[in-house]
């Protein structure tokens, strides 16, 4: 472990946390898409998984997600309800105050990345309308530069 140089209170060195989270589940529901006061994209949806404990008793637990921005637009998308994928991110400990007035926590997960998963006939309909292909915008320069410009029908030099 790298030294941070970083001491806690007592004068020990303290170790960086890690926090980061991968799960492989299903969609609870079909996420959908908002846009923030600030023109920011989000998305909320629940995902749940299944695990077996030691007993071999198998029970589904639940987690909300939020995504942003570029992703929040792919989420909402190309999934939907029921749909298989593996996600990952950082989980956050939101606090609130209820409608009784009583402090309240729970945790959510910060989606980072998110992959197709499961059969594939399932994801065929939205890997297929995902884009292969993004151009990207054609600006120039600001100060000189001592690029050559070549337009869309123009041929290459090589």
């Amino acid at each position: 472990m790298p030294d941070n140089g970083k001491t806690d209170s007592e004068g020990g060195k303290r170790i960086m946390a890690l926090n980061f989270a991968v799960i492989q589940g299903n969609f609870v529901e079909t996420p959908e898409l908002k846009l923030t006061p600030s023109n920011n994209y989000i998305v909320s949806f629940r995902f749940a998984w299944n695990e077996k404990s030691s007993n071999e008793n198998e029970k589904t637990l639940f987690i909300r997600c939020t995504a942003w921005r570029e992703k929040a637009e792919f989420i909402s998308k190309y999934f939907t309800k029921g749909q298989q994928a593996i996600i990952s991110g950082k989980l956050v400990t939101n606090e609130f105050t209820d409608k009784e007035g009583n402090k309240r926590s729970n945790i959510d997960l910060y989606v980072s990345e998110i992959q197709f998963c499961g059969k594939k006939e399932e994801n065929a309909q939205a890997q297929l309308s995902a884009p292969s292909y993004i151009p990207l915008l054609q600006t120039k320069p600001t100060s000189g530069g001592s690029f050559e410009y070549l337009s869309e029908d123009d041929d290459l030099p090589f």
